[in-house]
């Protein structure tokens, strides 16, 4: 069984398209696209969020994050230690740590990100 691959939403003008590229788990789980609004579940997998205005929330213990673009909004269930890297402008992640109490380490690129844990 291979586990390649990502599991993809990609959304353009309101439609929605679901990419499973084989049966076994995706090793990503990846949201693109303007104006998406959508909860999602990690359960281990690396998440990504690429595009503009996006609203994810991911459950489930994601192993890192990694958002680009502009005005996304993401809350994350993130392993304890683990990476967030957000490039763009004002993103504004929110995380809540699974498994520990180590912050992640957080990479920041471009204007007015945010990285915050949830209070």
């Amino acid at each position: 069984m291979r586990t390649l691959g990502c599991v993809t939403i990609a959304a353009s003008v309101g439609a929605i398209l679901l990419y499973f590229p084989s049966a076994s788990r995706a090793a990503t789980v990846s949201v693109t696209g303007h104006g998406v609004v959508l909860t999602m579940d990690c359960d281990g997998r690396d998440a990504k969020v690429a595009g503009q205005a996006n609203h994810v929330i991911f459950r489930k213990g994601c192993q890192s994050l990694n958002v680009a673009g502009s005005d996304n909004r993401v809350e994350i269930e993130l392993e304890a230690g683990q990476s967030v890297k957000v490039t763009g402008m004002d993103n504004n992640v929110r995380y809540r740590l699974v498994g520990g109490a180590q912050a992640p380490t957080v990479n920041l690129r471009g204007a007015d990100n945010h990285v915050d844990p949830v209070k």
